[in-house]
């Protein structure tokens, strides 16, 4: 296939498959990479892959990498001065700043972008959890491997969190890959309320508002709000076949016992629900209407919609719709249990259920705090 004349789509899971690409996209490069991710580990995973983008810059590659402040703490001084005298750009997103109170947005995408023509979006980190590295299961994640002209939208996207005057060189040497082609079936779709994007959040709404067959969510933080929820059960009382994957257990504690606490809700409106229980689940993907799809970093919560940068693909074709399908049936026959109304509610611990009740309160009270300190700080920095 000519890459710099057509769209091409495929979906990478988690382990070996990923890291594997990972690899081969860098060794590849001819001049520039962009790798922008939440989590970059210093680990066995983490070294092979810093190793290898040492490599690439030694034979003249120009490397922009982007890490979240918080998230990535293995990005010391030591590791970032390494990296630039490597020649390698690195810049830390955000860094918290407490007594400032500057701990809500994070870098939460996860993207690399090879030259202009090849790229990678989904939810996975760069960390040994998400790899095959011993006897453990990879955590459950994936990603969408685009070629075509996507890739401009998704450069052009990685552009935004460098700073201006490295932004406006590249602008200025950067050619698109591809010249006149519809690309409509294939788009990135992210949400920064920062900079007022919400355009993940409008496509879950508007698929939960029109869609008239089916709706399949893989969802490792399953925690939406007011919105969503209705919009989920209008679907659900309308006669559209609602599935939800989950997480059995989860990296937050405190979040399974929330997102159980909606399980009753869900279930009483003949929502499906599924928990994946062979590892943590970290994928966020969802299908509808035989021919919608969507992969990327962003969670069905308020800190998705509010607090982190997000990223996905969406994508309007059957074939890959029937290849997502494939993906999540797998995921529920192979690791996953069915969570039965009639094991649901015959809870026989009087406990369990206000213990839910307060972790799903707990959990939007810091939601709903981080939120004040984002609006908080969005209006000093503007006042400022």
């Amino acid at each position: 296939m000519n890459e710099n004349a057509e769209a091409n789509v495929e979906l990478i899971p988690s382990g070996g498959a990923y890291f594997c690409m990972l690899g081969k996209l860098i060794d590849g490069a001819t001049h520039t990479i962009h790798l922008q991710v939440y989590i970059f580990s210093n680990d066995e995973t983490g070294k092979v892959i810093i190793e290898k983008l040492c490599l690439a810059a030694a034979r003249g590659i120009k490397i922009y990498l982007v890490v979240d402040g918080y998230a990535s703490a293995d990005f010391d001084k030591e590791l970032m001065k390494k990296l630039f005298s490597q020649g390698i750009y690195v810049k830390r997103f955000s860094p918290i700043h407490v007594l400032r109170l500057k701990i809500g947005r994070r870098l939460h995408h996860k993207i690399i972008v090879v030259d202009n023509i090849r790229a990678m979006v989904g939810g996975i980190n760069i960390a040994d959890k998400y790899n095959k590295v011993n006897e453990d299961e990879p955590w459950l994640d994936n990603v969408i491997y685009v070629t075509g002209p996507v890739v401009n939208e998704i450069n052009n996207f990685c552009l935004k969190y460098l700073p201006n005057a490295i932004r406006k060189k590249l602008s200025a040497n950067q050619k698109p890959n591809v010249q006149s082609i519809n690309t409509t079936n294939i788009k990135l779709i992210q949400n920064d309320w920062w900079r007022k994007k919400t355009e993940i959040s409008t496509a879950y709404n508007r698929i939960f508002r029109e869609s008239k067959k089916e709706i399949t969510i893989v969802a490792s933080y399953f925690f939406p709000g007011f919105v969503k929820r209705r919009l989920l059960l209008n679907a659900a009382n309308r006669g559209v076949r609602i599935t939800i994957i989950t997480a059995a257990y989860s990296d937050v504690w405190i979040m399974k016992p929330a997102i159980k606490y909606l399980y009753g809700l869900l279930l009483r409106n003949n929502i499906q629900i599924y928990e994946w229980n062979r590892s943590i689940l970290h994928s966020k993907i969802a299908v509808a209407d035989d021919n919608w799809s969507t992969i990327g970093s962003y969670n069905l919560n308020a800190l998705s919609d509010y607090g982190s940068t997000e990223a996905n693909i969406e994508v309007l074709d059957e074939n890959f719709y029937k290849i997502c399908k494939r993906f999540i049936d797998d995921i529920i026959l192979k690791g996953s249990n069915a969570i039965t109304p009639n094991e649901y509610f015959s809870i026989k611990s009087r406990l369990l259920q206000p213990y839910r009740w307060f972790c799903y309160h707990v959990i939007r009270i810091i939601f709903r705090v981080l939120f004040w300190i984002m609006r908080w700080t969005k209006s000093s920095n503007t006042n400022g």
